[in-house]
């Protein structure tokens, strides 16, 4: 999980690399690549990953399960597939997350909440957001964000959602380009929870890959007994400054500054340092 993104929200190809170099690592030991599996978690729609990771010559049914659109959709490319070779999203989990989801309701409120203060769609001062269809699915709200310096912040939106009594999960992704708006019971981190009730896998014998920054739920996917690996300088710009408002909770509330469940590497490391750092990781969560 990666969040590398140019200014305009387009997937960077050292997204690409990092993936690559770490498919080598893994591979190196070729006992534990046979009990391994690949997830890759992502605010693109599932459309933009499969065009992107062909790009690298990467094959989706690589990776075991991918989440798409902020962990609105769930797929594994080797099983769930339509007869056309289109991809088929989880119905279990599209279940499982549409609780208390009121989708039409919510677009109606948000462009309230997010354009001119009388909501009128036909203001000039409307103009900083777009509906973003080509990344909107039937559990995942997006828009493009053409000026992030009138975004409402995470915490102020999701305030006055619930006041209204709407409980969703709002986030900005891809360099702060988009927003979208998930089901509470969504997310890229809940979908590993997802993963352990539907396949039995436990997630403190998962790893997963962050740059130093990402979207506003980067630090959801540091929390919790999977072990982590932070990717330095892969990431050049996140979407965090639209997280909090001010005298809100910090980040080290919800992080620790230091944990041994976390390790770093360089962004540009080789399959051997990325190895190394997968051993170093697992040592020093089996000393806890």
């Amino acid at each position: 999980m990666l969040d590398c993104y140019d200014s305009s929200g387009s997937p960077e190809k050292q997204m690409i690399q990092a993936v690559q170099e770490i498919f080598k690592a893994v591979r190196l030991d070729s006992q534990s690549a046979r009990v391994t599996g690949f997830a890759l978690l992502t605010a693109m729609p599932m459309s933009e990953t499969v065009e992107f990771l062909a790009s690298g010559k990467i094959q989706a049914n690589e990776f075991d399960a991918l989440v798409c659109s902020s962990g609105s959709e769930v797929y594994y490319p080797g099983t769930y597939t339509e007869e056309d070779g289109r991809l088929f999203p989880d119905p279990d989990y599209a279940s499982h997350i549409d609780y208390r989801w009121g989708c039409e309701g919510l677009k109606k409120t948000i462009w309230k909440l997010l354009n001119a203060p009388d909501g009128d769609r036909n203001s000039a001062a409307s103009s900083h957001i777009q509906e973003d269809l080509k990344s909107s699915n039937a559990h995942c709200i997006s828009y493009l964000i053409k000026d992030p310096s009138k975004a409402r912040k995470v915490d102020d939106l999701r305030q006055k959602l619930r006041m209204r009594g709407l409980r969703c999960h709002p986030m900005y992704s891809r360099s702060s380009t988009r927003m979208q708006i998930v089901p509470l019971l969504a997310s890229r981190a809940q979908a590993l929870r997802y993963l352990f009730v539907r396949w039995r896998l436990n997630v403190a014998n998962m790893y997963v890959f962050l740059g130093e920054s990402g979207d506003t739920d980067y630090e959801e996917m540091i929390s919790g007994t999977h072990k982590t690996i932070i990717m330095k300088g892969v990431v050049a710009k996140g979407s965090e400054e639209l997280l909090r408002t001010s005298g809100s909770y910090l980040r080290d509330d919800i992080v620790p500054p230091e944990s041994p469940l976390v390790t770093y590497v360089s962004g540009k490391a080789k399959a051997d340092e990325i190895a190394n750092a997968l051993k170093q990781v697992s040592k020093s969560a089996a000393g806890m």
